[in-house]
């Protein structure tokens, strides 16, 4: 098996299907994504999937489908820009007392999807559009789940105006890999 050539594969499927749905054609979508429903890349072809079933609901207008299949694939889809883009699209639009904020958050055993674990010592970095640290930080806790919300630490914080049309709502934009802290 040639891992190079099922990857490749399977970012050409994605490619194919992600334009299906641009047109509307569905079930096109759904056929095409078959060729990849037994890959060896496990990560990969589920990554692929969740964001054309989630795109799919989202243009038969089933916003609350389209979230949560992203947030139960989130182990799966962490970093993918489009991943949070539709969960954010159920949250309030941006508007002039909205900024983009980093944020680096300590603590609390978190969690994503269904496999992945990080102790209290690791560091999860997001970057989020809000209108307050408050909302962001709620932002957060949508997409990590911290078994102990009271124990998490906010480590650093930034706060920088938006540019023009460079979000519609607001929510986490983008993830960070944790990290492990490491005491100076």
């Amino acid at each position: 098996m040639d891992l190079n050539k099922e990857l490749k594969q399977i970012e050409k499927v994605g490619q194919i299907a992600n334009n299906l749905v641009t047109e509307g054609n569905f079930r096109a979508a759904r056929t095409v994504l078959k060729k990849i429903k037994n890959s060896h890349c496990i990560s990969e072809s589920c990554r692929v999937s969740t964001i054309i079933e989630a795109r799919i609901m989202q243009s038969c207008g089933n916003q609350i489908a389209a979230k949560t299949k992203v947030l139960d694939n989130l182990g799966y889809v962490w970093g993918i820009l489009d991943g949070f883009e539709i969960i954010a699209a159920s949250n309030p639009k941006t508007d002039s007392a909205s900024f983009h904020y980093y944020i680096e958050v300590l603590g609390g055993l978190a969690t994503l999807g269904y496999f992945i674990q990080f102790t209290e010592l690791h560091i999860a970095s997001f970057d989020v559009v809000a209108n307050s640290i408050d909302e962001a930080l709620g932002y957060i806790d949508e997409v990590s789940n911290f078994l102990d919300p009271t124990a998490k630490l906010v480590l650093t914080s930034g706060k920088n105006p938006l540019e023009t049309g460079s979000y519609v709502h607001r929510g986490v934009v983008r993830a960070y890999p944790f990290r492990l802290y490491e005491e100076n």
